[in-house]
């Protein structure tokens, strides 16, 4: 390159105002705006105990970014109120009780969680608890968490129905009545009552 067409080349590059070589930053796109979940986890492992614990639990991002904070309180609590019941029944364990346990293997507990349902105004996460303390075979059970985002807080199936309405009778005739016809010539009625 000759010096005059590089001058040029200088010059023009120079009378180019700073703002249109400056970086931009794109405007948010759509999705960005969207309500989003991150999954949270808390890990937790006692050698000499000899437990393990997980438990994962979602924190909800509204539309432009903002955090559900009573939701995001709300449900923490209930993934810890899980991993300090299972610290307190550990802490009752005898010596004996860890030897017993075979070498190599650890008690344990672990919370999971799924989204049912989202929108602007509600929220409701289904949990899952596995747990192993001793025995042939880990236990495993569910709660939930339905949370009005609106008002900040807990929904309770009393919530959904009027006063002394009777609605726990109404649900637990109809469920029995499922369950017994999905285990159908194996349905012990007294057991499922």
């Amino acid at each position: 390159m000759s010096i005059k067409p590089a001058i040029v080349f200088i010059f023009a590059l120079l009378s180019v105002p700073p703002a249109v070589l400056a970086q931009t930053q794109d405007a948010p796109l759509d999705e960005d705006l969207q309500r989003r979940i991150i999954k949270r986890e808390y890990t937790d492992i006692s050698e000499i105990g000899r437990w393990e614990v997980k438990a994962s639990y979602p924190a909800l991002w509204l539309a432009g970014g903002s955090p559900a904070e009573a939701f995001n309180r709300t449900a923490k609590s209930a993934a810890m109120n899980q991993v300090a019941d299972f610290k307190k029944g550990m802490s009752e364990l005898t010596e004996d009780d860890r030897k017993a346990l075979p070498k190599g293997q650890n008690y344990y507990m672990e919370v999971g969680y799924s989204i049912e349902y989202l929108s602007d105004d509600l929220i409701s996460v289904s949990f899952g608890r596995s747990e192993y303390t001793g025995g042939a075979h880990p236990n495993h059970w569910s709660f939930s968490l339905n949370y009005d985002l609106k008002n900040s807080r807990i929904l309770r199936l009393e919530d959904l129905f009027k006063k002394n309405s009777g609605f726990l009778n109404v649900i637990s005739a109809n469920s029995i009545k499922q369950i017994i016809k999905k285990q159908g010539e194996f349905a012990d009625s007294e057991w499922i009552k």
